[in-house]
C-alpha cells in the first residue's frame, strides 16, 4: 500500500519537498560536473558539504517527525534504519 505523507500536518515545518530538489540538484551538478572535467576533489568536498549541512538535518528531522507516526514495525522504516 502506497503511503501518502501530507507535510504541513506535521509539527515539523523545516521538513519540505525543497530537501529532496535540492538533492536532485546535487546530482545535476555532480553530473554536469563530471561533463566539464570538474576537479573530483572540488566535486567530493561539495558533496560532503551537502551531507553535512543538508542531508543529516533532513534525516533527523524525519526520524523525528514521521517515524513515530509509522512505527518501529513498519517496513518502511525498517528499511530506512538498515541504511
Amino acid at each position: 500500500m502506497p503511503i501518502v505523507v501530507i507535510l504541513t500536518r506535521f509539527n515539523a515545518p523545516a521538513l519540505s519537498l525543497g530537501d529532496h530538489h535540492h538533492g536532485l540538484l546535487l546530482c545535476w551538478k555532480l553530473r554536469t560536473g563530471l561533463q566539464k572535467n570538474v576537479d573530483p576533489a572540488r566535486m567530493m568536498a561539495y558533496c560532503q558539504r551537502f551531507h553535512a549541512e543538508h542531508l543529516v538535518p533532513h534525516f533527523g528531522l524525519e526520524e523525528e517527525a514521521i517515524f513515530p507516526i509509522l512505527g518501529n514495525d513498519h517496513e518502511l522504516v525498517k528499511r530506512a534504519l538498515v541504511l
